[in-house]
């Protein structure tokens, strides 16, 4: 009679194996912060990755920073289908019921709807093939009710987790400057 074998599937990885995040967008990090910004990060951008950004000459107006994350495996290799979740502290700027987030993260198919926003913004993506996920960046705006009270530092976290993986979490830290002299 001949043996009947059952093959069972093992996991590709490890749940014990935790994925890591390589945040690729450069010129982000200065100062000793690993998001250095200026406030009034509130028009759309799909390009735009220059945290220092003014397009205006009052300052109100800005864009919104695209960060680009490989979520890699133990092995350093891409992880595509990871679901990625970005989020700040949700420290306020001090002006009252109206103010918003120092910080906020959006999909990067977001298109409208950023600058104050008295809720949390977190953004939660899915890796692409290549391990690529991707955000946009947005502040508050700083104003007269800032004052005294600027820059404004705190921390961020890249939440990672997919099938047969083990869940990790990074915290980074950040800083939120007033990019013009609030009056």
């Amino acid at each position: 009679m001949p043996a009947i074998l059952t093959v069972v599937a093992a996991p590709a990885h490890a749940s014990s194996c935790p994925l890591s995040v390589i945040i690729t967008t450069t010129g982000l990090s200065a100062n000793g912060f690993d998001l250095y910004i200026r406030d009034s990060k509130n028009l759309n951008s799909n390009t735009n990755t220059d945290p220092l950004s003014n397009i205006t000459t009052t300052g109100t107006t800005n864009p919104v920073v695209n960060m680009s994350m490989l979520v890699t495996d133990c092995a350093g290799n891409p992880v595509s289908g990871a679901t990625v979740v970005v989020s700040s502290d949700h420290q306020r700027d001090l002006e009252g019921a109206t103010g918003g987030e120092l910080l906020g993260f959006t999909p990067a198919t977001q298109t409208s709807g950023f600058g104050e926003a008295p809720g949390n913004r977190i953004a939660t993506v899915t890796s692409d093939a290549a391990g690529l996920a991707k955000v946009k960046i947005c502040t508050a705006t700083y104003s007269s009710a800032d004052i005294g009270t600027t820059p404004r530092s705190g921390t961020w976290t890249i939440t990672l987790s997919a099938p047969g993986f083990g869940q990790s979490t990074r915290t980074l830290t950040y800083r939120v400057f007033d990019g013009q002299p609030t009056v």
